[in-house]
């Protein structure tokens, strides 16, 4: 029920934005992403070897909604999560929050934007199960805030499929002491797959 409230949600903002523009103003968006960077928050053995659960690496989604301002400049506002996690048969230890992003994106050229913005990361926990929980107890973090930095490129057909370099600038920051550090820089660069329809 969680996770059909987060996907639900959205769409119907889209939705209800789309019936009060004219049409060409405002678009879908879809974004997947990979990420690196950030301090390390737990490690685990697996068969593999040790593995890292980082504060800034890892997977994410998000969907939501593109505004286009001027013929040069669109903003885009996209709800998502954001993940990082070693996964075995016998446990698992996941970092996970909920993204709100807002971008502002100014056109170079026909295909390729440069974008700045801010983020909200809300529901931030490291949690575990299994082996996992002997590596690290469930912890939970603040809200935190940041900024983005983004560079854009148009695949394809102007303004639909992108590519996206995503620089995000925050913190985490631990309601209670189960873990040696306190704060810990997410810090990271993605690469950002993502459509506008």
């Amino acid at each position: 029920m969680k996770i059909i409230s987060k996907i639900l949600v959205p769409i119907l903002m889209i939705v209800s934005f789309s019936a009060q523009a004219e049409s060409g103003d405002v678009g879908l968006v879809f974004e997947l992403g990979l990420h690196a960077g950030g301090d390390e928050v737990t490690r685990a053995s697996t068969t593999t070897g040790e593995e890292t659960v980082t504060a800034g690496g890892g997977i994410s989604a998000a969907i939501g909604a593109g505004f286009d301002i001027t013929d040069d400049m669109s903003m885009q506002l996209t709800f998502g999560f954001k993940d990082d996690s070693i996964n075995g048969s016998n446990g698992n230890i996941s970092f996970s929050r909920d993204t709100l992003d807002l971008l502002f994106h100014s056109k170079l050229t026909d295909s390729v934007s440069l974008g700045a913005g801010v983020t909200a990361h809300t529901n931030v926990k490291l949690t575990s199960d299994g082996v996992g929980a002997f590596y690290v107890q469930d912890t939970d973090f603040e809200n935190a805030y940041g900024a983005l930095l983004d560079a854009k490129f148009d695949v394809g057909d102007p303004g639909k499929f992108f590519l996206a370099l995503r620089l995000t600038f925050i913190e985490y920051e631990t309601t209670q002491n189960n873990l040696a550090k306190k704060t810990f820089s997410g810090n990271s660069l993605g690469l950002i797959w993502g459509g506008r329809f």
